[in-house]
């Protein structure tokens, strides 16, 4: 659904700005944000010719599929080396209603056992003019709640999921397969919208003259990731899988409401402003030794942290979860506009250094025994 804070997917009834209650998957990597909005990314990506398909599995997963996994899980999988016949395909779009124009190219190729698989889209989009954003306060008449049209508005309402900044929609994806022994695959995105619904701001110079009206808020994603995988058969009753992952997020929101600095300034970033870093190492054996007994045991080693964002020092963290989460007070680029709107507060900040991180270690054990044709011990 859209929401304030952006699209938000909502599963039996759960639907939040922060989507903590969800797992986000790509080819059963985990690339939901730990730090905030949960899952997030690949949300807003308007080209999908990429994607085979979706998986979805409603109500609590966590046993199978780790932490976080109460109300669902999605699982993207995207298309391979050997998910269809070796072809190449260019394609262009336009949608006049929220004048966004771009183009995408696809291409799958056999190289003997091995396979390659590559897809790269860009997609440029200035956003919905003149939306009808409706505010419901029941203190005004009906036919002036629109955003741009109230008495107190002096702009009219920003376009409606105009690209941040300008930056446009990138996706760019490539598989390699060993014919399922060995495979790794990599993965780029990077989108960003404005959020929330609300009028134009109006960007001035030095000398308090016009430059242009620009949207009020926005929100700046990119993301990074790479998943290297070998499946061997150790004998015809044993299977060994290993995969590494690495992925980083970085998140950004702006809210332009210090306008005597530039949009992108650290004065005109809030509440959040990070790169989630997370390693993931695992391991599966699985054995049959009949028809009777099936045994799986897996062992995986997860360690994730938050960061300042892409080419920052650490002093640009930023992520407010009812503290300021910030390096130091000493040297936070956040500190340095005390009368601007929105700043941390120095009384509720929290100070972490370089950054957040956290380990976690499991280990898994499944037995099955088949006593008979219609009973069975499950372990």
């Amino acid at each position: 659904m859209t929401h304030s804070e952006g699209d938000k997917i909502g599963i039996r009834g759960h639907i939040a700005a922060e989507n903590y209650k969800l797992l986000l998957l790509v080819n059963g990597v985990n690339i939901t944000n730990n730090f905030y909005e949960g899952a997030l990314m690949e949300l807003d990506q308007w080209q999908m010719d990429d994607i085979e398909r979706i998986e979805i599995i409603r109500g609590p997963g966590s046993v199978t599929y780790g932490s976080g996994a109460i109300a669902g899980v999605i699982n993207i999988i995207t298309k391979s080396a050997f998910s269809g016949a070796p072809m190449s395909e260019w394609k262009v779009s336009y949608s006049p209603e929220f004048r966004s124009s771009g183009f995408s190219f696809q291409s799958r190729r056999r190289f003997g056992d091995w396979g390659a698989y590559f897809y790269g889209s860009v997609q440029k989009t200035d956003g919905q003019e003149n939306p009808k954003y409706f505010h419901l306060n029941p203190d005004e008449p009906t036919d002036v709640r629109y955003i741009g049209h109230r008495s107190i508005d002096e702009k009219g309402p920003q376009p409606y999921l105009e690209d941040t900044h300008g930056r446009p929609q990138i996706k760019l994806h490539l598989d390699l397969d060993n014919n399922d022994k060995f495979k790794v695959w990599a993965r780029y995105t990077q989108s960003g919208q404005s959020h929330h619904f609300r009028t134009f701001t109006s960007d001035r110079d030095e000398n308090d003259n016009l430059i242009e009206d620009t949207t009020n808020r926005n929100v700046s994603l990119r993301n990074f990731v790479i998943s290297p995988e070998y499946t061997t058969d150790l004998s015809d009753t044993m299977n060994l899988k290993l995969r590494l992952s690495y992925d980083d997020q970085e998140y950004i929101r702006y809210r332009f409401s210090n306008v005597e600095y530039d949009i992108k300034s650290p004065a005109n970033i809030r509440d959040y402003a990070f790169s989630q870093k997370r390693f993931v190492a695992s391991a599966l054996f699985d054995y049959h030794s009949s028809d009777r007994l099936q045994i799986a045991t897996g062992f995986e080693f997860n360690r994730t942290g938050a960061y300042a964002p892409w080419g920052k020092s650490s002093n640009h963290l930023l992520i407010r979860e009812g503290k300021w989460i910030i390096n130091d007070a000493d040297s936070s680029v956040y500190l340095d506009y005390p009368d601007g709107d929105n700043r941390p507060g120095s009384t509720r900040l929290e100070e972490v250094g370089n950054s957040l991180q956290f380990d976690t270690i499991s280990q898994l054990s499944e037995a099955t025994y088949k006593l008979s044709s219609n009973s069975q011990l499950i372990y």
